[in-house]
């Protein structure tokens, strides 16, 4: 299989414990009173068979047809009685496992025969066969549904005499029924789907292995890639799929099909259990169902010192323990868990928690063959998915870490779940799913060049890694020394590597890396790391200015749905902190029903927005669904119409005349309505990444405002306040990625709404009437307005004001000059006379409402919309093939 993501892994403690009972390991949904690992079972599975006296067969001399019956007689032998297992010629992880399988006691070898010999001891058990054209795959699909359902196999017209000499006798025959793939498998999905017993599909063509699986379970089959001219026509098969449910197979044969197919899939809510590859998994379901599942015992970490910069702190771990293949297979090849060096130096071994649901013996196994040096850690969640594109995140992150608390894992690795920063919105989801200590620690993403340690919003320590995709255990031992060179105060307080295990043995690991302990590195599992790290500091406070927005329907979607739904999905859901930041200033004190003058400046820099949300929010979940070399070539557009906010009308207050406008740039008005004066920009542009000569981004740009209102007449001192209220607009997003040459381009447009901001941003002291009052007039001493920037008020005595009512204006200009004044003074935020200004949005699609800290404390830099952007490149990546593929 191949992977975009680069993932940053690391080692758990681990400690074996006897099995608990059963009503000690269950964890019961709340909202479903179902213990979790029963919801597991079943969301992956139609049917637990039991366990039977077990024949090995060799598959050496089959060919592809051949190998297709053997596997669905396989599913009908392994429906009701698990008693079939296949070990395909050249497979190093098979005959390990079945062995830890017997030296358990799990399983009884009756005896090894070949492909003839299995035919003749189980033909008998299958009800007839279902003839395919091999020479025409998609035929496969339709044998397989027509064979599962009436519990026979599927074979080639070669086969035929030799079947039929067993007894068997013809179902059905589905050479020439379709004219072509498309109407084949659109016709088979059709048909079939509502008839056979799984809402699963597994996405498997005629050479893979897990059709044992499919055919015993009852499950859909068919295939495309996302790539393919076939999948805009047969990937409705996929997303017509019931939200929530398994896809098995696999959606992809490089990075770029990887990252379109399970960001389709994520969008529609759907699961991907990477099983193409996984062979005898209709056997694995069945071992060590019987009893309850062995559990992590939790770490022991009381003795763990802290980490200081001092000293080169290094956790290392193999990747893709999601495929099933992986810890069914690769894992337990001779230099992998079976290494006589395991042990030497902490590893952490990547694995689904959905392991101990589909193969339940081999789950035990793995915890009770682990070392203190052996850390199992939670890949991903219960399934491969891309968390921050689900529609239904929370749920998934909650069923995950209940099944980790059950199975006793600590330690999370995420994998699209665009937490590579720890500004990120996501990880609300994340802190408010989480459990006491599940998760301790989250590693993130399969490595970005850089590695960073740093907390999520909630204090969850979370790690990056250094290492990317490609690396190799020198390119490892490499990091490691670069480290070590680097002064104290600049290394990462922990140091995580990610070993593609595609590329790395556990064997070549550690003889390369253990060494280095005796040059003063230490080794750390995940755990521990997250032990060490020091408290993380408190979070500042929000911002005033920054006010929650979320889009309302309708949300329309444009160009390509892989981009658009999701991004639908986004801003309908997670705030957008957006602000308009202005700097009002107001005549100080006046007296009763006199004029207040008040001058505003707004500063609108679209660029240095636009930035800030592709920086905030739109580079980090490229990141995590399409890797680092492409997010850094994606690019945006932000389109803003009718961007506009209210400026209150202090309470009995009355308007004085026209307000007017100055803009520098793009056109602006203000307009008094029944809530006070509303300011409205013209059409704005931002673009992030956008090239040079095909920008239209808008050059930055103030306006300045200028108005007065006739203070009201009360008998008592009171306070004026200006509110900035009512922020609203249209967004028109659009994002773009080139994958592979394919110009891909996506995007929404919907209005939005924001949350009140009742900020006050202007204050004037209204003196009471004195009684006894004989003069028409009052008469005012001068005041002086303040400001923290920009439009400075004079000192003025306010004069007798005899307008009562100014009916609605509305002024617009484009350049000169607002009323302009003598110097001011700075007054205290929020005080009588004073003003409030401040930067501006943390970034459409959701930018996080707060400043969050990062690992040392420091809370990160944040531009505003009209604050020039500091500009923090990020670091260089190499451009490097990302492979992850089965062996």
């Amino acid at each position: 299989m191949r992977r975009l993501w680069l993932v940053v892994v690391a080692s758990l403690l681990v400690a074996v414990v006897p099995a608990a009972a059963a009503d000690q390991q269950a964890w019961t949904d709340p909202r479903t009173g179902a213990p979790v690992l029963d919801e597991l079972e079943d969301l992956f599975l139609t049917t637990r068979p039991s366990l039977g006296p077990t024949t090995v067969v060799s598959l050496a001399g089959t060919d592809t047809a051949q190998r297709m019956t053997l596997r669905t007689l396989q599913g009908v032998v392994n429906k009701t009685s698990a008693r079939m297992y296949l070990i395909d010629p050249g497979d190093q992880g098979a005959q390990p496992i079945l062995d830890a399988y017997v030296a358990r006691g799990d399983v009884t070898v009756v005896e090894t025969i070949n492909a003839q010999g299995a035919l003749e001891k189980f033909a008998h058990e299958a009800n007839g066969y279902v003839i395919y054209e091999p020479a025409q795959e998609w035929t496969v699909h339709g044998a397989a549904a027509i064979a599962s359902l009436e519990g026979g196999v599927v074979t080639s017209a070669a086969q035929v005499p030799a079947l039929e000499a067993l007894g068997l006798t013809e179902i059905d025959d589905v050479r020439g029924r379709w004219a072509n793939n498309v109407a084949a498998q659109l016709d088979v999905a059709a048909t079939y789907r509502d008839q056979l017993p799984s809402d699963a599909v597994a996405v498997i063509s005629h050479g893979d292995t897990m059709w044992d699986f499919a055919h015993q379970q009852g499950v859909l089959t068919m295939f495309s890639r996302p790539t393919d001219p076939t999948w805009a026509s047969l990937s409705p098969i996929l997303t017509d799929t019931p939200a929530g449910s398994p896809i098995y197979g696999y959606i992809a044969r490089n990075d770029v099909e990887e990252a379109l197919g399970v960001a389709t899939l994520s969008a529609n809510g759907l699961l991907l259990v990477p099983t193409d590859t996984t062979r005898n998994l209709s056997f694995h379901v069945a071992v060590g169902a019987d009893r309850p599942r062995a559990t992590v015992a939790p770490p022991q970490l009381d003795d763990v010192d802290p980490c200081v910069a001092e000293t080169v702190n290094v956790v290392v771990a193999l990747t893709d323990g999601d495929n099933l293949n992986v810890p069914l297979n690769h894992f337990f090849r001779p230099d992998n868990w079976p290494t006589a060096r395991r042990g030497d130096l902490p590893i952490g071994w990547s694995i689904t928690p959905s392991l101990a649901t589909l193969a339940p013996g081999m789950w035990d196994v793995y915890v009770e063959q682990a070392t203190a040096a052996d850390e199992l850690v939670a890949i991903i969640g219960i399934a491969y998915a891309a968390p921050a594109l689900l529609p239904d995140a929370r749920s998934f992150y909650r069923q995950s870490f209940a099944t980790m608390e059950t199975l006793g894992l600590s330690t999370f690795w995420s994998l699209g779940g665009a937490l590579d920063t720890p500004t990120s919105v996501y990880w609300s989801t994340v802190d408010e799913e989480a459990r006491p200590g599940v998760p301790g620690g989250i590693l993130v993403s399969y490595g970005n060049g850089v590695g960073e340690a740093y907390y999520s919003p909630a204090g969850i320590p979370a790690f990056t890694s250094r290492s990317i995709y490609d690396d190799q255990p020198a390119d490892l031992e490499a990091h490691v020394r670069d480290v070590m060179a680097m002064a104290p105060e600049e290394r990462p307080l922990v140091l995580f590597l990610s070993a593609a295990n595609w590329r790395n043995s556990a064997r070549d690991v550690i003889a390369r890396l253990a060494p280095l302990a005796d040059e003063g590195v230490r080794f750390l599992t995940p755990a521990q790391a997250a032990a060490c790290m020091p408290d993380a500091p408190p979070a500042p406070p929000p911002a005033e200015l920054y006010r929650p927005c979320l889009a309302t329907d309708p949300v329309v979607q444009q160009g390509l749905e892989l981009i658009s739904a999701p991004a639908a999905n986004e801003v309908r859901r997670v705030p957008t902190a957006v602000a308009l930041p202005a700097t009002v200033t107001a005549t100080e004190a006046v007296g009763p029903g006199g004029r207040i003058d008040y001058q505003a400046t707004v500063a609108v820099d679209m660029v240095s927005f636009a930035e800030e949300i592709f920086e905030t929010r739109i580079h980090p979940i490229i990141v995590s669904g399409y890797g680092s070399e492409i997010a850094d070539e994606a690019w945006l557009r932000v389109v803003f119409d009718a961007m506009g906010t209210t400026f209150s009308l202090p309470e009995g207050t009355e308007p004085i005349g026209d307000p007017t406008v100055a803009s520098s740039g793009e056109p602006a008005t203000a307009t008094w309505t029944s809530s006070g004066l509303r300011v409205s920009l013209g059409r704005l542009v931002g673009d992030a990444q956008v090239a040079p000569e095909a920008s239209t981004a808008t050059a930055p740009f103030e306006v300045d405002l200028a108005w007065s209102v006739q203070a009201a007449t009360r008998p008592d001192d009171h306070v004026a306040e200006v509110v900035e209220d009512e922020l609203s607009f249209t967004l028109d997003l659009s994002i773009g990625l080139s994958l592979s040459g394919f110009d891909l381009t996506g995007g929404v447009v919907a209005d939005w709404e924001c949350e009140s901001g009742n900020r006050v941003v202007a204050a004037t002291l209204v003196e009471g009437t004195a009684p006894p009052s004989t003069s028409t007039t009052t008469s005012v001493p001068p005041t002086t307005s303040t400001s923290t920037t920009l439009a400075p008020t004079s000192s003025t005595t306010e004069p007798p004001v005899t307008t009562t009512t100014v009916p609605p204006t509305t002024s617009t200009t484009t350049a000169g000059p607002a009323t302009t004044a003598g110097p001011t003074t700075t007054g205290p935020e929020g005080s009588v006379g004073g003003s409030v200004s401040g930067p501006g949005a943390a970034g459409v699609l959701g930018g996080s409402q707060r400043p969050r800290p990062n690992a040392f404390g420091a809370p990160p830099a944040r531009p505003g919309f009209g604050a020039p952007r500091a500009g923090t490149p990020r670091p260089a990546v190499p451009v490097r093939a990302n492979p992850r593929f089965a062996g």
